[in-house]
């Protein structure tokens, strides 16, 4: 699954965009991988994440990025169900998944398969579901 990472600086500019993948993790329930942050120079930043059918979160505190260093972050909870890429829960993103319900034959298939069990289904409308309660990204 693709993830994506802005960059922001001390005063909240945006300084780059980085991607990468994420894999499921049986062990801890939740997806790891990692992003290389090529050309960032050493310093402190803000960092904003987002899957490709997830409302964007910043990672709580301030990274620090030091060169040739790996930096963990804080564990996040990301909303999924963004299916059209807005940062938002809509109407938009329900009939979206709704043109993908139970087989039928649709272009957002895998992203409508917020559980990633290879179908979409009631499961999948009840993450949706949940995320309404959140509605907006940061």
């Amino acid at each position: 699954l693709s993830i994506n990472l802005e960059i922001y600086d001390s005063q909240n500019q945006k300084i780059k965009e980085a991607g990468g993948n994420v894999e499921f993790d049986l062990s801890s329930s939740s997806f790891k991988g990692e992003v290389t942050l090529d050309s960032v120079v050493p310093g402190v930043y803000r960092v904003k994440a987002k899957l490709q059918n997830s409302l964007a979160k910043f990672i709580p505190g301030i990274i620090t990025v030091s060169a040739g260093q790996t930096t963990q972050t804080e564990r996040i909870e990301l909303i999924l169900g963004d299916l059209n890429g807005d940062n938002e829960l809509s109407l938009v993103d329900y009939n979206l998944m709704s043109t993908c319900y139970e087989g039928k034959p649709c272009d957002k298939k895998d992203q409508a398969d917020l559980n990633l069990d290879g179908k979409v289904d009631e499961l999948d409308l009840n993450v949706l579901y949940s995320g309404f309660s959140n509605r907006k990204g940061d």
